[in-house]
């Protein structure tokens, strides 16, 4: 197999999710000395000029000035953690793993101001001290840090601080215990289970008087259930329902997982989350109720727009709310009105691409593909889908939608020029063909289709391919295809789809070439699993006329299997052997694991001797900033890395 390797990465999107039976989708990478290649960890308002800078024009990296690569930009202030509003109503923070932006409640016009951590650390709330001159950050395990409010730094003597908990977090599932301020009133919630029908959940939220212990009332909204269908979509065209233990049709109970009285003690908000389902924010909703009797108030959040945190004010009813996708809201309570509202942060990302002349860069996160300046990240658009394709020969994006619409965007103008009723369902994926020329969409309808780029006329369909979905229960159902790999020198498409089927059609044609079944992985995340949560790596190897999935390795034009692939006997130890080349081609960027743990490895591509390593990531703060991928500009001028929590680091040969 060649060392210079050119390689198409799709980036799998695997849900966090935990469901009844104990089965995990998980978002982490594999362990490289078991896989061998590495996956790649899975739409405002901006800052003011300073906050992302301009970068000076680098030059091309290659082995003569690699020692000068050196980290000169970063870019994205990570996905929310934390949030809280001064004792004195000034100012209110929120905070990322990165830092934390401080924002002026007398101007909101006002630029934020951004105080970074000199290390990340994960936290799960934030607090400010009752004299207003700390902050927080605690996680659920009890790890804490406490930092001077004003620069961010360590405070020394916590001995005399008092700290403002405006709101407590669930220790355990649907169990919460919270009193107000003024003492008046408990919170306590609970799970409990239908007599008849054991599996049906229900939370039970009480009020109680704590002087007396007697139970006042108890919140009379029902239970917010998720399904299993919210939160695992059909895996294949013909199938209704799909789920490995038979818990399909049992919804989950949402319960209480944050909670806190306002600082007048008049309203109580609860955040909600199904308790399987703690370690994401998806499907997290906020509901506001009156202290006095229940009464629901307002509703904020829905599973298309999760709530991740919230923080009262210490007095009056203002409610500062923080949502997944990074956006905030100020909410006065007493009118019911949200006041202000703003789009700092950012969810976790999944990919990144830069254009085909490297003025663009590319960010795709969950249900948003944001449109930024390669030269300093300056966000120029967030938009709403699901999938997106880069042409290769001109600044042409397109957007794959819910539902199922095709939209080419040009990037000069940040205007559509042309629209597609494309599919009847969701789109999943997108490819241009290597001239610019061709189109080609899956969609949730099964249908794979091509495109005339120039008019967007349909071209024709690719043949749909059918599978054995059950294995030895013979059901029969037509795979979904995610991901989809022009082979420009065989007129061939791979598309990589539902079970982990690879389907190779004529490009002409879109005949079936070859369906691929491998082997499910016997086991994820210590359970035996029939749910398709795999490969998470697809890769294609042109100069070796090879493809992967996970680590095995097949033929191109033929799909046979070629056996497990294994990394060359010189590659330096904990680094991977696959990432992007310079312009050259001389230089090898891979990332980094055990020994190299959030580093990125500089290698010679020919030898595969480590030159050096780069700093992305302090191995303590691997928890919430781990390495996503790398990527390298067509100009072989600037290589970026991202971050699990979203960050975007920039790498250039600095004087």
């Amino acid at each position: 197999m060649t060392r210079k390797l050119f390689i198409q990465i799709f980036v799998i999107l695997l849900a966090c999710i935990l469901f009844a039976c104990g089965s995990f989708s998980g978002g982490t990478s594999p362990n490289p000395k078991q896989f061998h290649l590495l996956s790649l960890s899975q739409n405002g308002q901006t800052f003011a000029s300073h906050w992302v800078p301009p970068l000076q024009a680098g030059a091309p990296i290659d082995r003569d000035n690699v020692d000068q690569l050196a980290q000169v930009a970063q870019w994205g202030k990570g996905n929310i953690l934390g949030l809280a509003i001064a004792p004195d109503n000034s100012v209110f923070v929120v905070g990322s793993s990165w830092g934390y932006a401080v924002y002026d409640l007398r101007d909101l016009e006002k630029e934020p101001q951004w105080v970074q951590f000199e290390t990340p650390f994960y936290y799960e709330s934030l607090y400010f001290s009752v004299d207003g001159n700390y902050i927080l950050l605690q996680d659920r395990t009890g790890k804490q840090q406490a930092r001077n409010f004003s620069d961010g730094q360590f405070a020394v003597d916590l001995r005399d601080i008092r700290w403002n908990k405006t709101n407590e977090l669930s220790q355990s599932w649907g169990q919460l215990t919270v009193t107000s301020p003024d003492g008046s009133k408990r919170l306590e919630s609970f799970t409990t289970h239908d007599e008849d029908f054991w599996d049906l959940e229900s939370s039970i939220r009480k009020i109680y008087d704590p002087s007396t212990q007697q139970e006042l009332f108890e919140l009379p909204d029902e239970t917010i259930q998720v399904t299993y269908s919210d939160r695992h979509e059909r895996e294949g065209c013909d199938l209704v329902s799909f789920s490995m233990c038979g818990n399909v049709y049992s919804p989950s109970a949402s319960h209480p997982y944050r909670a806190g009285f306002s600082g007048d003690s008049s309203t109580l908000a609860i955040l909600y989350r199904p308790p399987n389902l703690y370690n994401t924010n998806r499907f997290s909703t906020l509901r506001v109720y009156s202290a006095e009797d229940g009464g629901l108030l307002n509703m904020v959040g829905s599973f298309d727009k999760s709530v991740q945190t919230f923080a009262y004010a210490s007095s009056g009813n203002l409610l500062l709310v923080g949502y997944a996708d990074g956006g905030i809201q100020l909410w006065d309570l007493n009118s019911g009105e949200n006041t202000f509202s703003a789009w700092h942060f950012a969810a976790p990302l999944y990919n990144l691409e830069y254009s085909y002349d490297g003025k663009y860069l590319i960010a795709h996160r969950y249900g948003i593909v944001e449109v930024r300046l390669a030269k300093n990240g300056a966000l120029l658009s967030r938009l709403y889908a699901h999938a997106f394709a880069l042409s290769p020969t001109e600044n042409l994006l397109a957007l794959g939608f819910e539902d199922g619409s095709l939209k080419l965007l040009d990037l000069s103008s940040q205007q559509y020029i042309r629209t597609v009723e494309a599919h009847d369902d969701k789109i999943f994926a997108l490819e241009f063909s290597p001239d610019g020329q061709m189109l080609v969409s899956s969609g949730r309808d099964c249908h794979v289709s091509s495109w005339d780029v120039d008019t967007g006329e349909f071209l024709h369909y690719f043949e749909q391919n059918t599978t054995d979905a059950y294995g030895e229960y013979s059901t029969a159902s037509r795979i979904y295809i995610k991901s989809l790999n022009f082979i420009p020198e065989n007129n061939q498409l791979i598309g990589y789809g539902s079970w982990a089927r690879v389907a190779s059609w004529n490009v002409n044609s879109g005949a079936t070439q070859y369906l691929i079944e491998p082997d499910p992985l016997e086991y994820y995340q210590g359970m035996i699993t029939l749910n398709p949560h795999f490969p998470e790596f697809f890769g294609v190897d042109l100069a070796s006329q090879q493809f992967f999935v996970d680590n095995v390795a097949y033929n191109i034009e033929t799909g046979e299997n070629l056996g497990a692939y294994e990394p060359p006997t010189e590659l330096e130890e904990g680094c991977a052997p696959f990432g992007p080349t310079s312009a050259g081609g001389e230089l090898l960027f891979t990332k980094g694991f055990e020994a190299h743990v959030g580093q990125v490895c500089v290698l010679d591509a020919n030898s595969l001797q480590l030159i050096r390593t780069l700093d992305v990531v302090p191995e303590k703060a691997l928890e919430s900033a781990g390495i996503g991928w790398l990527y390298m500009s067509p100009q072989g001028d600037q290589l970026v890395v991202h971050t699990w929590n979203g960050i975007i680091k920039v790498f250039q040969i600095a004087p």
